[in-house]
């Protein structure tokens, strides 16, 4: 691959690996909100609250595998250490 090819890979595969970080971070923080709401405070919380909690811990948990995953391929695209 020459070098140019190399940067033009570069800039359009950054602002990917800043997506994947964001969501990461986002789906991780959801993550942690519903174990909260779920475990420690079920007893405050309503049935319903919980039932939502429990399936948003799911998908989010879910989507935090899905955007490392993401972020693992970008950083290979990049040439990046993976891990």
């Amino acid at each position: 691959m020459y070098k140019s090819d190399c940067a033009t890979k570069a800039v359009t595969r950054k602002p990917w690996l800043k997506r994947a970080n964001l969501v990461l971070l986002l789906s991780f923080l959801a993550l942690l909100f519903t174990i909260v709401v779920c475990y420690p405070l079920a007893d405050m919380v309503p049935f319903k609250l919980q039932l939502a909690g429990h399936i948003s811990m799911i998908l989010s948990a879910t989507l935090v595998k899905l955007s490392y995953i993401g972020r693992c391929i970008v950083q290979h695209e990049l040439q990046q250490r993976v891990g």
